[in-house]
């Protein structure tokens, strides 16, 4: 997949969403941690937002803890490795993830803004927010639904 394309999953509950989500995730800090400034996940819920964001920093925390032999085991880091083997051709060894996980836990911590993992509603108040910016109009206004 090229880093710059846009991928939708719809699917039902249950069905994987979050654990593929978090993966491609996952993926982009893998390739480039400091990539997280151009990462954007939309959801449905708040709820689905907390659990995306938790598990993304459970599992780089646990990548960067965890021995080795543990995290080969790790469902996360299995699907992680085929995708970059897939597409680059290339090994992703746990020494480059654990190193990289430490990167990219440093960015989220002190560019925590930029972990940008939104519900569709506030991700369309925000482009509303900037566009009344740009018009010059005040960015003070309330959205009713």
């Amino acid at each position: 997949m090229n880093e710059n394309s846009l991928q939708i999953y719809l699917a039902s509950a249950g069905s994987g969403k979050t654990f593929n989500l978090v993966v491609e995730y996952l993926d982009l800090l893998m390739k480039n941690p400091e990539s997280l400034k151009n990462i954007l996940a939309v959801t449905f819920t708040n709820a689905s937002t907390k659990e995306m964001k938790d598990r993304i920093i459970e599992v780089l925390l646990y990548f960067r803890n965890a021995k080795d032999e543990d995290i080969k085991e790790n469902s996360y880091y299995k699907v992680l490795q085929t995708k970059q083997l897939n597409e680059q051709n290339k090994n992703l060894t746990i020494k480059e993830v654990k190193q990289k996980s430490q990167e990219a836990l440093r960015d989220i911590l002190h560019s925590y803004s930029f972990f940008n993992i939104l519900t569709i509603d506030s991700f369309f108040q925000l482009i509303l927010r900037n566009l009344a910016k740009e018009l010059g109009v005040n960015s003070s206004f309330n959205l009713i639904i």
